[in-house]
């Protein structure tokens, strides 16, 4: 199919034709209606009101990932967004996430968000408001994988094809660096073990708390 090469988000749900009456409800579009992929699950493909495209699946067969936050593999998903109030308030109708913000709000806007699991609440993804880093000219989900060693793994990368778009970095959350692979695959790669001490400046943000139903 005519697309761009992706690392696609898949967001977990009992129900994708549930998912996908909520996506249109609240502005998003479905490119993609839900369809079964054999016996392994149901899916559906959409995009958030401001373009950013992610995945929902509903698991039969196959549940999903089964090695995550380990070195090789993927350890965290955010969404990079054009609008950000706009995003928080789509996401939290859909999907019913709750936000945490830790950026300054004016030089660096970001949230966590979490959804209630029988009262056990922690941070399973993040929002950036991309505005505020310049140089976008869309919305989308970035997928990170994590590493034993940022600058061995960016090289590695670099050997293998794909262009350094960022870092390798310091940060709060990891030494950090987002790569694009030979195809046009964007993605992150980042060691957490390497990490920068920050000041506690997190608010809660309850304005977008939602139920899904």
């Amino acid at each position: 199919m005519p697309m761009p090469s992706v690392w696609t988000t898949y967001i977990a749900a009992d129900s994708a034709d549930a998912i996908a009456e909520e996506v249109t409800a609240a502005g998003g579009t479905n490119q993609m209606p839900p369809f079964d992929v054999g016996d392994v699950g149901r899916m559906v493909i959409a995009n958030d009101p401001i373009g950013a495209a992610f995945g929902v699946w509903q698991a039969k067969g196959h549940n999903g990932a089964g090695v995550f936050n380990e070195d090789g593999a993927y350890c965290w998903n955010e969404l990079h967004t054009l609008d950000y109030e706009a995003a928080k308030a789509f996401y939290g109708k859909v999907f019913g996430y709750t936000f945490t913000e830790i950026g300054d709000g004016e030089n660096f806007a970001y949230s966590t968000f979490s959804i209630d699991r029988g009262g056990a609440e922690s941070s399973i993804g993040g929002i950036n408001d991309e505005t505020m880093m310049g140089g976008a000219e869309m919305s989308y989900w970035l997928t990170w994988f994590q590493v034993a060693d940022c600058d061995a793994a960016t090289t590695k990368a670099a050997e293998l094809g794909a262009t350094v778009m960022t870092g390798p970095d310091d940060s709060a959350f990891g030494r950090m660096s987002v790569v694009t692979g030979p195809q046009g695959e964007v993605f992150g790669l980042i060691d957490p073990t390497t990490t920068l001490a920050v000041e506690d400046t997190v608010v809660e943000d309850s304005a977008t708390e939602t139920d899904l139903e």
